[in-house]
């Protein structure tokens, strides 16, 4: 779990902090700890918070801010505890039911994280990081058809390329290659490349779905192929080794297709992915046998998947 506290930075206004100097407020106390925050000064910032919650124990906010430094601090479990009491006094504070769902899903509880997901996007119906962290979340339990109700409610709510947003399209192909939907999640694929063209992956992913589809209405190795050549040399990561092998065995080109395989290989077990290796090694064995890689799943990466349901806020 990415484990980081997103807060404003804000630079300090000198006049600000004379003032608040001689105050006793919940709000100085607020402004006390933001600017803390914004120094990563964590035990200040938490010192901050809790003289302002003396002042008004069932202020949310101040609560969240607290918890938050506790999880910076390393304290998981303080942190639940002040996001559970939050919820005591303030049961619809959907920031709260989010940052339990991360706590939660950090932790494995899988199906307690979804209820707080789920919690949180219905008491904030708008929040796209709560309801972005339930459909990944529902795909990666098996849930997609789920998952894909969650993923269109955001994408029909935002704009298209709204940055905030880019794994909803991934995330909802994703879900159709599951299901078996190849062609929708072709042209989904196709319109997150549209939308986000500085984000490789999506033409990783689509190269892989025309290159390794069971459907042969989907299949088409050439497009593939042109598709990973336009390519700029930044984007050329280890991904690009195994979709380049895909696309050319796709075109009966496999020896070319072996060798970028092989050299994928290396790299991989080089760079201390050995966990990808045996899976690398089996398609390199189709491809030296003049066999194309055939897959009900030939995307087989996902940039989002290690990524945390989202950040404690």
């Amino acid at each position: 779990m990415r484990q980081r506290a997103e807060v404003a930075i804000l630079a300090e206004d000198p006049l600000m902090v004379e003032l608040d100097t001689p105050i006793e407020s919940p709000r100085a106390y607020e402004r006390r700890g933001n600017r803390a925050l914004s120094r990563r000064d964590w035990v200040t910032a938490a010192e901050h918070f809790r003289r302002g919650l003396v002042l008004e124990p069932g202020d949310p906010t101040l609560r969240h801010r607290l918890a938050t430094v506790l999880f910076q601090m390393g304290d998981p479990g303080g942190a639940f505890v002040e996001f559970e009491r939050i919820l005591q006094t303030a049961p619809d504070f959907a920031l709260a039911h989010f940052s339990l769902g991360v706590l939660l899903e950090g932790a494995g509880r899988r199906p307690e994280a979804i209820a707080r997901f789920e919690a949180a996007a219905r008491h904030e119906p708008a929040y796209v990081e709560a309801r972005l962290a339930l459909a990944g979340l529902l795909r990666r339990e098996g849930r997609f058809e789920e998952a894909l109700l969650q993923y269109e409610r955001v994408m029909e709510e935002s704009a298209p390329g709204d940055p905030r947003i880019e794994e909803a399209p991934f995330g909802h192909a994703i879900a159709l290659v599951r299901l078996g939907r190849h062609a929708d999640a072709r042209d989904r694929f196709g319109e997150g490349m549209a939308a986000y063209p500085d984000q490789p992956f999506f033409v990783h992913a689509l190269a892989r779905l025309l290159s390794g589809a069971t459907d042969p209405r989907v299949r088409d190795g050439a497009r593939a192929l042109a598709l990973l050549e336009t390519l700029p040399e930044a984007a050329r990561t280890l991904d690009l080794g195994e979709s380049m092998a895909m696309a050319l065995a796709a075109t009966g080109r496999f020896g070319e297709g072996a060798s970028w395989q092989r050299n994928a290989v290396d790299r991989a077990a080089r760079g201390g992915r050995a966990d990808l290796v045996p899976g690398m090694r089996e398609k390199l064995a189709h491809y030296e046998r003049g066999l194309p890689w055939r897959s009900d799943d030939p995307v087989e990466f996902d940039p989002f998947l290690e990524r945390s349901a989202g950040a404690i806020r």
